[in-house]
């Protein structure tokens, strides 16, 4: 199950706007996100909450569940990474550099 959590961040930072062009607005903040699949799992990630952000490093955790196609179980876990932030202050712009130690 660890291999999912790098694609899960990814699509954390894709649905809540941090990987979109600068110029265009993020208008979509309701949490959870649901994504379903081709085979119709549903994923739901819950609202990233940051830990500590101290320089340029920020340290956080999601909580996240999923629900297979045709089952009514679901299935929590959590995402925890470390991430750090490259920002422009001329531009005011700021975005995640990097991704490491997803658990």
């Amino acid at each position: 199950m660890k291999s999912i959590f790098p694609t899960l961040l990814f699509l954390i930072l894709i649905l809540s706007g941090h990987l979109k062009a600068p110029a265009q607005q993020v208008t979509n903040m309701d949490w959870p996100k649901v994504i379903t699949t081709a085979h119709g799992t549903r994923i739901s990630i819950y609202q990233p909450q940051p830990e500590d952000f101290s320089r340029n490093r920020i340290i956080g955790r999601a909580a996240v569940s999923l629900r297979a196609a045709g089952k009514e179980d679901l299935v929590f876990g959590a995402a925890h990474g470390v991430d750090f932030v490259a920002a422009s202050f001329v531009q005011e712009i700021a975005a995640l550099q990097a991704t490491h130690d997803i658990a």
